[in-house]
């Protein structure tokens, strides 16, 4: 069939509310939509590979941080969501054909939430709350909307990476650091009425623990080349600019993935982009995470002696190695993801009418 304006596939970017959807059909991203929001590298490629292979036609896609509203709705839009930490249900969710999500519609609480000191299950808890609340709208209009009809689907997708530069592959036997971290205890400063700036959160305690142990792993071990840089902020570690963690993080054997806001990480998918070995606490029952060669701590106590047994056997480490590229092209790289989510729209044509609103 022969394309034409009105059934060929359109693509737009949603910066916010207050901004029109900008068309990126044609051009893709510019290098100022980049500088604004630099996982949108990632999701850019993930896009040409959508529009080069999707077979259906006549679909709206928009690229959004928005779990409140669209431009527009209909069986033929099909919003990507990105950045959102709380695992919200869009409210828009039943007006589109499909969505596809960045952080999942479904936290788990069993694992975090009793585990680690009393401060740290006391905060959990909080948080837990918290998500609570924020889910809450989305789970009603879930539950109303689903009365005597099929829901759409919501299928999760990856974080991708943010401002990682694209370097070529250094063997893992070349590579001068041994265990790697650079980030902050602190994703922004809180405010003096902020419980976060008194009791600290589960990110803020789990750092700390974390890098005491890498300095106690330092001490005991003064054969390791360990290197720990620390921010202040979220916003100085984007500062600090790309190219210095980009190679960093090439030249660095193992990578610490301690948890984020949420238990997801960018830095899970940039480790195993470069081959490193990333050694994550508790992941997410996700597709891409399932059975992945990531080594994972309940408790940061545990790291000296995994980081000691993958350093200490050669090929032990070159099997890691591989199996974190493997595992990056199969089930996280731009290709794949853009691949899967074809697959998923083309699997539903023959049962969804395209251009309703």
């Amino acid at each position: 069939m022969t394309l034409t304006q009105e059934n060929k596939n359109r693509f737009f970017l949603c910066l916010s509310q207050n901004q029109e959807p900008i068309d990126v059909s044609d051009l893709g991203f510019s290098s100022e939509h980049i500088k604004n929001k630099p996982d949108l590298i990632y999701f850019g490629r993930v896009l040409d590979h959508i529009k080069t292979h999707i077979k259906t036609s006549g679909l709206i896609f928009y690229i959004t941080w928005d779990v409140k509203k669209l431009p527009s709705y209909g069986n033929h839009v099909v919003p990507i969501l990105l950045g959102d930490e709380w695992c919200r249900i869009p409210d828009y969710f039943s007006k589109v054909r499909a969505t596809f999500k960045a952080y999942g519609t479904k936290p788990e609480f069993g694992f975090f939430v009793f585990h680690g000191s009393p401060q740290i299950i006391l905060l959990n808890l909080l948080q837990l709350i918290r998500i609570t609340v924020l889910r809450l709208p989305g789970i009603l209009k879930n539950f109303v909307y689903s009365i005597g009809r099929p829901l759409p689907p919501i299928f999760d997708i990856p974080l991708g990476y943010f401002q990682q530069l694209d370097l070529p592959v250094k063997a893992i036997n070349e590579r001068d650091i041994d265990i790697f971290f650079a980030g902050s205890i602190a994703h922004k400063k809180e405010s003096l009425l902020s419980l976060s700036r008194w009791l600290g959160g589960p990110k803020t305690i789990s750092r700390r623990i974390m890098i005491e142990k890498v300095k106690e792993i330092q001490q005991r071990h003064p054969e390791l080349n360990i290197k720990l840089l620390e921010t202040s902020s979220f916003s100085h570690s984007v500062e600090a600019g790309s190219k210095l963690y980009s190679e960093n993080m090439m030249n660095s054997k193992i990578a610490l993935i301690p948890r984020g806001a949420s238990l997801e990480t960018l830095r899970f998918f940039e480790s195993v982009r470069y081959g490193c070995i990333p050694i994550a606490e508790h992941l997410p029952s996700r597709w891409f995470y399932n059975n992945s060669p990531t080594p994972r701590v309940s408790n940061w106590n545990q790291l000296e002696r995994i980081v000691t047994s993958i350093l200490s056997n050669q090929d032990c480490l070159m099997t890691a190695h591989q199996d974190s590229l493997s595992w990056w092209r199969d089930n996280c790289s731009e290709n794949t993801v853009g691949q899967y989510i074809v697959d998923r729209i083309d699997g539903r044509s023959e049962s969804c009418v395209l251009g309703e609103d």
